[in-house]
This record gives structure tokens, C-alpha cells and sequence, in this order.
């Protein structure tokens, strides 16, 4: 998958789910259920090279993952 197409679902993904209350936990139940563990270290090394192209809350969720 194209790094642009990563960072622009993850960022959506952030986007739908930021007025939830539980909006972290969310993200982080969205990410295991439907990315494959490759997807997960991709959106890992993009965010360690530029995170400048992510939303914070998706930078926080990945540093748990």
C-alpha cells in the first residue's frame, strides 16, 4: 500500500472517530481489528520518519501499539 493511502485512512480514521469520548481507545480497537500487522509497522515507520502528516491522536495510538 502506497504511503499516501496510509496516512490518509489513518488520518480518516482519526477524523471519524474524534468526537467519541473513548476516541483513543477507538482508534486503537479499529487499527487491531481491521489492519493487517504489516499496515501497523508501516503507519510505525511513517510516523518515525514525518509525523508532521498525522493527526497527534494517531501518533499517540501507535506508540501503544
Amino acid at each position: 500500500m502506497s504511503d499516501s493511502s496510509l496516512i490518509r485512512m489513518a488520518n480518516q480514521i482519526a477524523a471519524n472517530l474524534k468526537n467519541r469520548a473513548d476516541h483513543r481507545e477507538a482508534i486503537t480497537a479499529h487499527l487491531k481489528s481491521f489492519w493487517t500487522p504489516k499496515m501497523l509497522t508501516e503507519l510505525k515507520e511513517l510516523i518515525s520518519e514525518n509525523s508532521t502528516d498525522f493527526d497527534e491522536t494517531i501518533i499517540e495510538v501507535a506508540a501503544t501499539l
